[in-house]
């Protein structure tokens, strides 16, 4: 859908690039705009890039090189139209209820005060006095996974999937986990599969 928020990666680095997906050249290309603030930015037809996103409750995953940029009528890359695409279900694990206190941290490096209300192997559900942002954008939660012996924290790359409410009721969001390292999804299985041998039958 044209204007849907996608999140630009460069395949050798971790870092994430808001863009907008604009549309497609049917067999020939997709096209996003470049990063805000990022105009300028070099890219070479060699550039491995991975476009993530998320539509309804699926996530995909595209890889692709770079065509050409172009600055009219507005800044935006054509990239080489893809031989296929990466789709998961976001949501294929229980999720728990929990009350955990966490930190969010926005793509400008603003840092929010939250609470997390659910969780599972692939999101959580986080009410805020603030709005963390809008459908599409991303976040770096820290979490404290408590286990039987420790706490640890643990910080994760997250999608907004929806969010809703008000400064009176609070803002709640949904919210995507991806690229969750080896041994960080080791410490959130290990805290999910305890907290559900601890929830009521």
């Amino acid at each position: 859908m044209p204007g849907h928020p996608v999140h630009l990666q460069p395949a050798n680095a971790k870092s994430h690039l808001p863009v907008l997906y604009i549309g497609t050249l049917p067999s020939k290309s997709l096209i996003t705009t470049l990063p805000r603030g990022q105009e300028d930015l070099w890219i070479k037809p060699t550039d491995m890039f991975i476009l993530r996103g998320l539509v309804n409750t699926h996530a995909f995953a595209i890889h692709c090189h770079p065509i050409f940029v172009s600055t009219t009528p507005y800044p935006h890359i054509h990239f080489l139209y893809p031989e296929s695409v990466v789709v998961r279900q976001a949501r294929n694990s229980p999720r728990i209820q929990v009350m955990l206190p966490v930190d969010v941290t926005r793509v400008d490096t603003t840092v929010y005060e939250a609470m997390l209300l659910d969780i599972s192997l692939t999101g959580a559900m986080v009410v805020s006095a603030v709005s963390l942002g809008e459908v599409g954008e991303l976040l770096t939660a820290r979490i404290p996974i408590i286990l039987e012996t420790h706490t640890q924290l643990i910080s994760v790359f997250a999608s907004i999937a929806w969010s809703s409410g008000d400064e009176k009721a609070g803002y709640r969001c949904g919210v995507l986990f991806f690229e969750v390292p080896a041994e960080t999804d080791l410490l959130l299985r290990a805290f999910v599969y305890h907290q559900l041998t601890l929830q009521p039958g």
